[in-house]
């Protein structure tokens, strides 16, 4: 049977199972009737349902009778019964577990036998799903149960007839200590009305601690399916005085690896996990605290996966959870880039029984779609949309009509650095003032800082934040400077009279990069030496040498982080600088492959 099956020999010969466990409780399982057409007759329960938990388990068969005998055998003797109650008693007794925390427990025949048991021999606990009461009318309305009343009985007559059909109540008339009792049933199952009504209505009368769960499953021949999940939660309740561990594991995918981040409610929780693939397992990471863990793609894309998680709580109880990953999940690369008022977007797979849709999202709403087609890469026309972010939805639907998703959203270059947002907290307070040169979705971060006034040029990013004072300056021919090749920047005349008359930090993020920002180098007489300067962008060429002019201009330090620089006339403390480079870097993590590959390429080289 692939169990250690032992015998207690007795009066009858009892053969049982025994898991021992660490804890102070013991758990007696008793066995349902099988399938009249099973192969194996007698066979214990819950056994792969229970293992998970470390506790003292003992399994008991009941094997006497053609089919079994609710662990009765023959009434008249009593020899099984006696034989069964010594061993509960032999096995607890080697674990010095008290009979108050022996919990009985079984559904079906198993139940009736756990809660016969518990009543007549007042063990602490009962467990039981959807007992049958009346043993006799239960086992004379089915054609394949007469020969286990016959043999129960022995000889049937009324007397033996009504003598079986009244144990299970007058186990309850005579309860004195009275054990306490879980019942489990559902109102679907035909047995609740004629058994379970009225075994409540005695433990009323009588006063006998018991419960009632109510499930949903919708036969008397699927209880065991529901009462398994059932059992495991209550003992565990029961045993270790609280709720099993939760934990949920979320899966991401990118083109060569499988990501997992699990959640849990208890932080002394232990996790591990599987990569099986065709049933086989492939990379194991074993327990620890690390609730994340990464695994390869398998070779073959068209295969499903599934990651399986393990949790293990303080005290030795192990439960798991199965993610399945399915080949259109795996094979199903996604990527957008925004460049030159367009937004493309491409769909890598090797998968030929899909067709694909595209939504796009900006600002948080919807803002175009393209149907279902063959198309593998599509584009959106941006030209006319002010764009914060922007969200790609990717969809696969494949010849069942089953679809898959997965997303992207970007933020644009609209959107002010978050290295530049963390500079200005670290920097300025509630009194200072900020000029942004420049301005975008992101200036709100800074008025939200302090006072915020920002210069220009394109009509519709003026006025769009209320808190903020906007300088319109429109675009005018300058001198060319000559490292730069640019004449054109902010008219100065539409800005000299508007600026604050005090200035903490300036921020140079504007013109954009087609105009160029050069023409600030005709204007630094507007501003003051004693302003700290932040120039954005300076991993172009262009923009790192216009902050070294500037920091020449006026004797300034510099500091260079990878896509901005700081210019400042005192130094800046060290522990404020790893802040902003810690900053910074988050951002850098943000940025796609494409942009990447065109400031550093070769970083790219293979």
């Amino acid at each position: 049977m692939g169990l250690d099956e032992q015998t207690f020999k007795s009066s009858k010969d009892i053969k049982y199972v025994f898991f021992e466990g660490n804890s102070d409780y013991l758990v007696v399982v008793f066995s349902a009737f099988n399938g009249p057409n099973a192969k194996r007759q007698h066979s214990y329960n819950y056994v792969k349902a229970l293992s998970r938990l470390n506790i003292n388990r003992l399994y008991i068969l009941d094997n006497y009778g053609e089919r079994g005998s609710y662990y009765l055998g023959e009434l008249s003797d009593g020899l099984l019964e006696e034989s069964i109650n010594s061993l509960i008693l032999e096995v607890s007794s080697s674990l010095e577990i008290n009979k108050d925390k022996i919990i009985l427990c079984g559904s079906s025949k198993g139940g009736s036998a756990a809660l016969y048991y518990g009543l007549k021999y007042n063990y602490g606990h009962v467990i039981s799903g959807a007992p049958q009461i009346f043993i006799s009318d239960y086992l004379d309305s089915l054609d394949h149960t007469q020969s286990t009343l016959d043999y129960i009985v022995g000889v049937r007559n009324q007397k033996s007839y009504d003598e079986l059909n009244a144990l299970m109540l007058n186990q309850i008339n005579e309860n004195s200590n009275g054990c306490e009792i879980k019942l489990f049933s559902s109102e679907n199952d035909w047995q609740y009305k004629h058994h379970i009504v009225p075994l409540i209505s005695k433990f009323t009368e009588k006063k006998v601690k018991h419960s009632l769960v109510m499930s949903d499953y919708p036969s008397h021949s699927e209880v065991g399916l529901y009462f398994s999940d059932y059992l495991e939660v209550t003992l565990y309740q029961l045993i270790f005085k609280s709720d099993p561990p939760k934990f949920s594991t979320e899966i991401s995918l990118d083109q060569n690896n499988i990501y997992c981040i699990t959640s849990v409610n208890d932080d002394e929780i232990e996790i591990a996990y599987y990569l099986i693939v065709n049933n086989e397992v492939k990379e194991k990471r074993w327990y620890s605290k690390n609730y994340n863990s990464e695994f390869k793609i398998d070779g073959n894309r068209n295969i499903s996966h599934k990651i399986t998680t393990f949790a293990r709580d303080k005290y030795g109880n192990t439960f798991y959870k199965n993610n399945i990953i399915t080949k259109y999940e795996i094979d199903f690369n996604v990527k957008c880039s925004l460049n030159n008022n367009h937004i493309y977007c491409e769909i890598e797979s090797t998968l030929t029984d899909i067709q694909l849709a595209y939504y796009l999202y900006v600002n948080g709403e919807k803002a175009d779609q393209i149907w279902y087609s063959d198309n593998r890469k599509v584009s959106f026309k941006t030209e006319n949309l002010l764009i914060n972010d922007f969200e790609v939805v990717f969809f696969m639907k494949n010849k069942e009509g089953m679809i898959y998703t997965k997303s992207i959203k970007k933020n644009t270059n609209w959107s002010l650095c978050q290295g530049i947002v963390e500079a200005c907290e670290l920097l300025c307070d509630k009194d200072s003032v900020i000029l942004e040169i420049g301005s975008g979705f992101g200036s709100v971060k800074l008025a939200n800082i302090c006072q915020t006034f920002c210069v220009e040029h394109d009509e519709r990013f003026v006025n769009i934040f209320k808190n903020i004072e906007y300088i319109f300056a429109p675009i005018k021919e300058t001198l060319e400077i000559k490292e730069f090749k640019q004449n054109q920047w902010y008219d100065p005349n539409e800005i000299k009279g508007k600026l604050p008359k005090r200035i903490d930090l300036i921020i140079i993020d504007g013109p954009p990069e087609n105009i160029g920002r050069s023409g600030i180098l005709h204007n630094l007489d507007m501003f003051s030496s004693d302003s700290i300067w932040i120039i954005d962008d300076v991993l172009r060429t262009k923009d790192q040498k216009l902050a070294n002019y500037i920091a020449l201009h006026f004797k300034l330090l510099q500091y260079r982080f990878w896509n901005f620089s700081i210019l400042t006339k005192n130094p800046i403390d060290r522990e404020v600088l790893c802040k902003i480079n810690s900053k910074s870097l988050e951002e850098l993590d943000s940025k796609s492959e494409t942009y990447m590959k065109n400031y550093y390429p070769s970083m790219f080289i293979e």
